[in-house]
C-alpha cells in the first residue's frame, strides 16, 4: 500500500471543514476515545527522539502507530532526497517510510510529516473512499485530528516573515479550526486540548475558538469499549497498560514500577453501531468575508473587537 502527494493546498471555508469532519468521523468510526488518552503526547520526549537517532526515531513511529491502534511487526525510516516531505509504504504488518532530508533536523516537521503519512493508512484501513481529488488529502488531515494527533500537525505549522510553512492539505487556519472543532465536541477542556501544542501562535489561535465555542453537535465513535490500552506515560518506559474504561483509577505499571491517575471516562460522542458509507463529498466552498473574519489571527480579532467597542461606546454618547 502505497502513497503519493498529488494535490495542492484546499481553499475552503470553515463549515466546509465541519461538514467534512461530521462526514469523516461517521465513515470511519473510530474507537470512542477516552479523556486521558485521546490526545497524542507530543511532548518534550516525543520531539527529542524524532532527531537523537534513527533507532530512536523508529521507536517514535511505533508510538503514532499504536496510538492509531494499527498493527506493525517493524518500521524503517530513512531521510533521502524527496520533492516532497514524505512518503509512505506498508507491506502487510512492515511500514517503510521517507522523509525529505530537508527536515532531519526539525522535530516539529517531522511530528507533522509522520502523523499525516500514517493517517493515509490509517483511512485506508476504515474503508474511506478516495474520490480522486484533493478532497482526499483533507481526509487525511482531518483523520489526524478526529484520531488525536492533532497537536503533531499543529506544531508543523511555522510562520516567518513572508513565509508560512504547514504539511497538511488545508491552510493554518482552518486546521486550528478543525482541532478546535473535535476539541469541543469531544468536551475537552482547553487546558487539556492545548497541553501539547508547542507553538504560542496555535496556542492562542486554538483557545480563542475554543472559548468562543459554547456548544457543538458530537462527533460519531464506536460504543465504548471497556478497556482501553495506553501508553504507560513514564519517562523512557515504553510499556503499555490496559486499563478499564469509564471511571477515574490508578494506573500502574510493571515494567518501571510507577503509578498515575488515569481518566478513564469516555468523550461526549454519538456512539453508532456500524459507519455510515460516504458515497459523495461535496467539493470545497470558497471562504466568504465572516469566514475570512473567523480565520483571522487571534490579534487581528482582538483589534477589530476594540475598534467594534469603541465605535458602540461612541455612538452611544452622542
Amino acid at each position: 500500500m502505497t502513497f503519493e502527494p498529488e494535490h495542492e493546498v484546499v481553499d475552503a471555508s470553515p463549515a466546509w471543514v465541519t461538514r467534512r469532519l461530521d462526514a469523516l468521523a461517521k465513515a470511519m468510526l473510530l474507537p470512542s476515545p477516552v479523556i486521558d488518552s485521546f490526545l497524542f503526547a507530543a511532548d518534550e520526549a516525543f520531539y527529542a527522539s524524532c532527531i537523537e537517532s534513527i533507532g530512536l526515531l523508529q521507536l517514535a513511529v511505533r508510538r503514532i502507530i499504536d496510538h492509531l491502534g494499527l498493527s506493525c511487526d517493524t518500521v524503517s525510516v530513512t531521510f533521502t532526497e524527496l520533492s516532497h516531505p514524505g512518503h509512505i509504504e506498508r507491506y502487510g504488518r512492515d511500514w517503510y517510510i521517507e522523509i525529505s532530508s530537508e527536515y532531519a533536523q526539525d522535530p516539529f516537521a517531522i511530528g507533522a510529516i509522520l502523523a499525516h503519512e500514517c493517517c493515509h493508512i490509517l483511512v485506508a484501513d476504515r474503508g474511506v473512499p478516495r474520490f480522486k481529488t484533493a478532497i482526499d488529502e483533507v481526509h487525511v488531515d482531518l483523520a489526524a485530528m478526529l484520531s488525536g494527533l492533532g497537536a503533531l500537525t499543529l506544531n508543523g505549522i511555522q510562520t516567518t516573515a513572508g513565509r508560512h510553512r504547514s504539511f497538511g492539505y488545508l491552510r493554518a487556519p482552518l486546521l486550528h479550526h478543525a482541532f478546535a472543532e473535535v476539541a469541543v465536541a469531544l468536551g475537552i477542556d482547553v487546558r487539556r486540548a492545548t497541553r501539547f501544542l508547542r507553538r504560542a501562535a496555535s496556542r492562542n489561535e486554538v483557545r480563542w475558538q475554543l472559548v468562543l465555542r459554547v456548544r457543538r453537535d458530537r462527533l460519531a465513535y464506536r460504543v465504548l469499549d471497556g478497556h482501553v490500552v495506553v501508553e504507560c506515560g513514564s519517562l523512557g518506559c515504553t510499556e503499555r497498560l490496559r486499563l478499564p474504561t469509564g471511571t477515574i483509577a490508578t494506573a500502574s505499571c510493571a515494567a518501571c514500577h510507577t503509578s498515575r491517575e488515569f481518566d478513564g471516562r469516555g468523550c461526549t460522542v454519538i456512539a453508532l453501531p456500524v459507519p455510515e458509507p460516504m458515497l459523495a463529498a461535496e467539493n470545497p466552498a470558497k471562504p466568504g468575508l465572516l469566514a475570512h473574519l473567523a480565520m483571522a489571527p487571534v490579534g487581528f480579532k482582538l483589534l477589530l473587537l476594540v475598534v467594534v467597542v469603541v465605535f458602540a461606546w461612541a455612538i452611544a454618547r452622542q
